[in-house]
This record gives C-alpha cells, structure tokens and sequence, in this order.
C-alpha cells in the first residue's frame, strides 16, 4: 500500500467518528490529548490503510481501541482479531479495552498503558539529549500525566 496513514476518501468517515465519539472515548481522549499523558502525541479516529483506529500515538506505533458491546459478537470479534493481525503485521501493536473498563476502571486502564509502554517513556524524568548529556525532563502544561 503506497499510502498508509489517513487516507484521503476515509476523510469524512474519520470526522464523523470524532464527533459521534461515545463517553468512554471522550473520556479517554481527555487524558491522551495535547501530549498530558506521558507526552506522547496521540491522534483520534487515525486511518492506518482500510482500517481507522480510535487513538494512534505514531512515536511508538501504538494503536488504542475501546470496544463497545458489538466487538465481543463472533463476526465483529473474527474482523478485530484479523484487523489487528494486519496492524501487528506493519508494526503497530494494538490495545483493546472495552467501554466499560474505561468507564468503570479508569485508573486500571490508564495504569495498564502506562506499564506497557517502552521504559524510556514509563520514566520520563530523565531524557537524553544528543550526545549522551541527561537533564530533567520538564512537563508542558497542566496534564492528567502527574499519576501514570
């Protein structure tokens, strides 16, 4: 596939996602938004070839899904589990939590991203900058990032 991410005819399809986003979704973008959680960039409603993902953080190929009801139906589960081979297959690890983890064990799931993150990001108070030189990292703004 010459163009992998966002392509252009998903376009409309991807915006009508963002704005018909469920509460979990919400919630979660809230916290991944504007680099608060670990500083990381993460994009909302990502293309990644055919498929769209609900949070994309492309510094670590790192996909995020929140499963409503309708995933854990047999024909909707066989289409994730193919999906996320086809991720897996160019690189991209994939996440699944479902809504109601993310409604009802926020702290768990936020926990849970944390520690399955590389070790360079589960601990960002030192960062390396060219050369080997170390220094404390500084944070931007007033994120969610201050317990995971």
């Amino acid at each position: 596939m010459s163009h992998l991410f966002n392509i252009a005819s998903h376009l409309q399809l991807r915006r009508g996602l963002r704005s018909n986003q469920t509460d979990s979704e919400a919630y979660l973008w809230s916290v991944l938004r504007d680099r608060r959680f670990r500083a990381l960039k993460f994009r909302r409603q990502y293309g990644i070839g055919k498929f769209i993902v609900d949070f994309y953080c492309p510094s670590l190929r790192l996909a995020i899904e929140i499963d409503g009801r309708h995933h854990f139906q047999p024909p909707q589960r066989h289409y994730d589990i193919m999906r996320d081979a086809w991720l897996n297959a160019h690189g991209i690890r994939v996440m699944r939590f479902s809504n109601i983890d993310v409604t009802e064990n926020r702290n768990e799931v936020l926990t849970y991203i944390s520690r399955h993150l590389p070790a360079a990001v589960r601990h960002p108070s030192l960062v390396r900058r060219g050369r080997g030189e170390v220094r404390t990292a500084r944070r931007r703004g007033g994120g969610v990032d201050n317990q995971y």
